[in-house]
């Protein structure tokens, strides 16, 4: 959200798209901030599955927000969403990132990868294949393979 803020103070005009579970947890945004919009759709889990399994609701989540994220580009950029406008650029979370990426390239819109957690956690996630390959954490089960 702080990015989001960040971008409408430089004059942009910024819709999220989340699902209804993660919805309720995201601070209220002011509704007289009409440039700053949040879009909620269904997670695609059933009522009776647990919504604070986090590999399940990621994995759903993967599943159904390309199909709702081109249809939100595709109303917006026809003028059929009122007050949103056209969708011009997407910023995605590393995690969602090849889906919308793709939908963004077939959509002719600007796109950017953002990485929302420490640059540390980053460096980290970027040298796993040499960890594995240096022999330090094992390919398989990541664990260490000083424990073996």
């Amino acid at each position: 959200m702080k990015l989001g803020h960040q971008l409408v103070r430089h004059g942009s005009k910024v819709t999220f798209l989340t699902t209804e579970s993660i919805r309720s947890q995201i601070e209220k945004v002011d509704e007289e901030e009409e440039h700053m919009r949040i879009i909620s759709v269904p997670d695609g889990l059933a009522l009776e599955d647990d919504h604070k399994d986090d590999n399940r609701l990621v994995q759903s989540f993967l599943h159904v927000i390309p199909g709702h994220l081109e249809n939100l580009i595709r109303k917006s950029n026809e003028d059929e969403l009122i007050g949103i406008g056209q969708i011009t650029c997407l910023i995605v979370d590393v995690v969602l990132s090849r889906d919308p990426i793709e939908i963004a390239e077939k959509m002719g819109l600007k796109h950017a990868i953002f990485f929302p957690s420490a640059p540390g956690v980053l460096a980290l996630i970027l040298h796993i294949p040499k960890l594995i390959e240096a022999g330090i954490i094992d390919a398989d089960d990541g664990k260490s393979m000083n424990h073996k």
